[in-house]
């Protein structure tokens, strides 16, 4: 065996007992205050850190190899001449003694020697020394005799050794581990001074050694038991540092835990140690600000919120919840930018909590919305994605915040407490706003903007009151409270109606009145408001306006409307006459005169005035016949015929004409009144006969397209077989297609189709309408019962089909090769294979039947289309081939067989959708090139790259070239 190699063999075998032998007792010393007890000292762990000074391929020989080669040196060492050969077979000779040593302390084996195990080996290397010239083969005899030494228990001897070997200014290779082992004697005697030497020379000279970061965190204890807190910090922050940023450097872990997790063992308990001490020397200096002045200067390293946590979290196991509240602010409030702000100020939070600080969880519940909140400084730079950490707190500390000073006000009473209240309600809004502002859509919205109405009326900031009001009850007309805070709006505006008297806020406050009748007619309170409304709108002669309400309030029954009674529609029929009057509305105002005196309890004086009224509305009437010398004066005296002499034998001609006229003259409601009425008196008179077409005409010109329909649809019923009763449904529907009325245009519709055959082109578009209308609906089977009678009505037409005719006839052959195509899809290739696949091809050949039949049809438009749906039908099944599912059980060889084979059965229908594509794409070439060309073209451009998938290169020439 070679020197080297037996070298690097004994050192592997030397380094199991390196590492079991170091047990340092590490002594305690009380210096900090008795309040709270100092940090343990650090316990034995090099045999937890898995160091391995050399890294070589360990060669491991038997016990009685050792002994045997041992005897082989011993024997071949006397017979060696004096010289540099004897000298390195004794160096070897020694490292065996060693390696033995270390076996039989191992096995328990009784030591050769009194004085210990290694005793022989120690006994061997200081024979050896005084002739090795050699440095490093000198250096390699100290180290092991230092360690024969220590493993002897012999530590001042070991200390001796480890101090010559290392005075000598000749590099060595474990000089790093040497200067660490000479601390921990240094430490282990408590000489701290001497111990922290050692180790500051590991730190500042050997920074790649394995030993640096438990070198650290040794010299940290050093500084703290010579007192020098100030060097232990810094020796505690150098070892994190040698910890942790290499970890951090591998990955973005903020988290703790992450950060703790990716450390070694051994050095995972350092830092948590190394955090202990820190975190507890600086909670003896000022808490958090003591850890921002330590870092004064210089930024903050990514790992420095692990020492606010470690601080705050002694302070919590101490139930000192306010300090450990304030060392988590203390990091959350100038660093809130940091990813962990969020929760370090949430534990702010829940640290009051625990301590039961109720007005410093309020404050700190403020400071939290203020600091992350949508008026905070953070929320404009933060991602959708940062913005979410918070958002949960905000949700709730919002609320919180709102409800607190809510109830706050609520409790407050009397007038000494009055300037409070009011305050306590504007704070409350300030939340309410705050929340709205950052959750508009939460399901709370609508209750907090509730609330902020009510609070800002209790501040008696009741414009604002007004605004927050009405933004509530008509953004959320449906809430509960909806009507109350309509209703608030009107009683803030009667708060500050005393004190602006501009036509402006009276105009509002009128809107806002006008708003809650119209929003809110169901609401006790609307008739009130509405009278007011009607009564203002009279007394300033708003004549029409007190009309509309008038008649709102005769809309309404007074059973069936709560807080609407007699009296009120009494004051409504004689505010609408009066106003129809005023208007000179004449005709109107007679029919609400004749109302009040059929139907109300007058008195005489009354009866009197009303029959006066009444009298003077008819004379108004006959004076504007006179004067104009038009129809009106014609329809009045028609009307009083009516009126005077109904049972007269001329008031079936009279009410005839009076109707006739007044359509002449526009007054469509009257006219139908009449019209209607005359209908359903003398139905059997040949006059009816033309009241038909008269209503028909009067309902078109009033565009009231439901009432014309239903009497076209009479005439069709009426003479369904004729081609006036024809030509009456097909208006029908389309009148009822106008009034919205969908379920009747439908049905006319669909009689229509169903009854008639000719015209084609009519017949086809009713067809076609009616599937659009179950395309609506979402009624599929229904709409495909008609694109299908689409298809057999044109296929049947002959010279009747048209181009409208074939297109619709392509389009509904579409839907039904869409819906094949995905029969097809939904089909899964699974084992056995056979089977499925039977089925899935069925499913295709019933696709391609359905595209053919798009295609054979000829329209551009959808033939492209089915064209390029066929190919992705092809394409598709070579896929879905290919994704089949595997036989189990199947060898490596046989699933790369099966593979083949279904590559070979997926080839030619790949090739097919290729061809198809193809095809389509070659349309390009007559100018068509629609979305479907377009997108044949882009399956080519991957399916045939270098066909399709070709891009102009560019080639630049560098004038070095030449």
């Amino acid at each position: 065996m070679k020197r080297h190699s037996l070298r690097l063999s004994l050192r592997q075998g030397l380094h199991h007992s390196l590492a079991v032998s170091i047990t340092l007792a590490l002594a305690g010393c009380s210096l900090l205050p008795e309040t709270a007890p100092p940090p343990e000292p650090p316990k034995p762990l090099l045999s937890n850190l898995k160091l391995t000074p050399v890294v070589v391929e360990k060669t491991r020989l038997a016990p009685g190899d050792l002994a045997t080669l041992r005897q082989g040196y011993q024997e071949l060492l006397e017979t060696i001449e004096p010289g540099q050969r004897k000298v390195d077979l004794a160096h070897r000779l020694a490292d065996i003694e060693m390696l033995l040593s270390e076996r039989d302390q191992e096995l328990g084996v009784k030591p050769a020697k009194p004085e210990g195990y290694y005793q022989e080996a120690i006994d061997d290397y200081l024979a050896l020394l005084p002739s090795l010239p050699d440095n490093h083969a000198r250096n390699e005899a100290l180290y092991q005799l230092a360690r024969a030494y220590e493993l002897q228990g012999e530590p001042d001897k070991s200390l001796a050794v480890l101090s010559t070997l290392l005075s000598t200014d000749v590099k060595f290779e474990r000089a790093g581990e040497a200067w660490f082992r000479q601390g921990e004697l240094y430490f282990s005697r408590e000489d701290y001074a001497n111990a922290a030497r050692s180790y500051q020379t590991v730190v500042e000279e050997y920074d790649d050694t394995d030993f640096l970061v438990i070198s650290a965190y040794m010299l940290g204890w050093s500084r703290f038991k010579l007192e020098d807190y100030d060097g232990s910090l810094r020796a505690f922050n150098l070892m994190l540092d040698k910890a942790v940023t290499p970890i951090l450097q591998k990955a973005d872990a903020y988290n703790q835990n992450e950060i703790l997790e990716r450390l070694a063992p051994g050095q995972r308990r350092l830092v948590k140690d190394g955090l202990r001490l820190m975190a507890t020397l600086f909670s003896y200096r000022g808490d958090g600000p003591a850890i921002a002045a330590f870092y004064a200067g210089e930024e903050l390293p990514r790992y420095g919120y692990l020492l606010y946590s470690e601080l705050a979290q002694q302070h919590l196991d101490n139930d000192r919840y306010r300090d450990s509240a304030e060392a988590y602010l203390a990091f959350a409030k100038p660093y809130s930018e940091h990813p962990h702000a969020v929760s370090f100020f949430v534990k702010h939070i829940d640290a009051y909590l625990l301590g039961n600080f109720p007005s410093l969880v309020y404050q700190a519940k403020q400071g939290f919305v203020e600091t992350f909140g949508l008026n905070g400084n953070q929320w404009r730079w933060w991602s959708g994605s940062e913005r979410e950490r918070a958002i949960p707190y905000l949700h709730q500390y919002l609320q919180e915040l709102a409800q607190t000073e809510h109830s706050l006000a609520q409790q407050l009473d009397g007038q000494a407490q009055g300037a409070l209240k009011t305050q306590a309600f504007a704070n409350a809004a300030r939340w309410y706003r705050e929340f709205l502002a950052t959750f508009p859509r939460d399901p709370l919205a609508p209750q907090m903007a509730f609330d902020l109405g009510e609070s800002l009326f209790e501040a008696g900031q009741f414009n604002e009151a007004i605004e927050a009001y009405e933004d509530f009850a008509y953004r959320y007309p449906e809430h509960e409270k909806a009507a109350d805070g309509a209703y608030g709006a009107l009683v803030a505006y009667e708060r500050i109606i005393s004190d602006v008297s501009d036509k402006s806020t009276l105009r509002a406050r009128r809107d806002s009145r006008a708003r809650f009748v119209e929003t809110f007619a169901s609401d006790s309170r609307a008739p009130g408001v509405a009278q007011i409304l009607m009564q203002q709108g009279f007394s300033a002669e708003d004549y029409l306006e007190a009309i509309h309400w008038s008649n709102w309030l005769l809309a309404r029954s007074v059973e069936a409307s709560e807080g609407l009674n007699a009296e009120m529609q009494a004051s409504a029929r004689r505010v609408k006459a009066h106003s129809q009057f005023a208007l000179k509305d004449f005709v109107s105002a007679e029919q609400g005169y004749r109302t009040i005196l059929a139907n109300d309890p007058l008195s005489d004086a009354e009866r009197g005035e009303f029959a006066e009224s009444l009298a003077l509305s008819i004379y108004r009437q006959a004076q504007q016949a006179v004067e104009e010398k038009n129809l009106i004066a014609a329809i009045d005296l028609f009307s009083k015929v009516i009126s005077d002499a109904p049972q007269s034998k001329v008031r079936l001609n009279a009410q005839y004409d009076a109707a006739t006229y007044l359509l002449q003259t526009g007054q469509w409601q009257q006219a139908e009144s009449l019209l209607t009425d005359f209908r359903s008196r003398f139905a059997e008179h040949k006059l009816s006969a033309d009241l038909p077409d008269k209503l028909i005409y009067l309902y078109e010109q009033t565009q009231d397209w439901a009432k014309a329909a239903q009497i076209l649809l009479q005439t069709w019923q009426a003479q369904p077989a004729s081609h006036a009763g024809q030509e009456a449904l097909w208006l029908a529907a389309e009148y009822f297609e106008k009034a919205g009325d969908r379920n009747n245009a439908l049905l006319a519709y669909r009689d229509y189709a169903n009854s008639y055959s000719q015209p084609f082109a009519q017949v086809t578009e009713a067809r076609f309408i009616l599937s659009e209308y179950y395309l609506q609906s979402g009624e599929e089977d229904k709409r495909r019962f008609w694109l299908n009678k689409l298809m057999e009505g044109h296929n049947r037409a002959g010279s009747d089909a048209g181009e409208r005719s074939l297109t619709l006839a392509a389009m509904a052959a579409s839907v039904f090769a869409d819906d094949a195509a995905q029969a097809f899809t939904d089909i899964r290739l699974k084992l056995p294979l056979k089977q499925s696949l039977q089925r899935k091809r069925a499913a295709l050949d019933k696709a391609l039947v359905a595209y053919q039949q798009v295609m054979d049809y000829g329209v551009r438009e959808y033939t492209t289309a089915a064209n390029h749906h066929l190919g992705e039908l092809y394409l598709q099944l070579a896929k879905d081939l290919m994704a089949s599912e595997r036989p189990k059980n199947l060898s490596e060889f046989e699933l790369e067989q099966y593979d083949i084979l279904l590559e070979e059965q997926a080839y030619p229908f790949e090739e097919q959708a290729i061809a198809l594509y193809e095809t389509n794409a070659k349309r390009s070439w007559q100018g068509v090139y629609d979305d479907w060309v377009k997108q044949s073209f882009q399956q080519l451009s991957t399916l045939l790259p270098g066909r399709y998938g070709k891009v102009e290169q560019q080639e630049e020439l560098s004038r070095a070239q030449y």
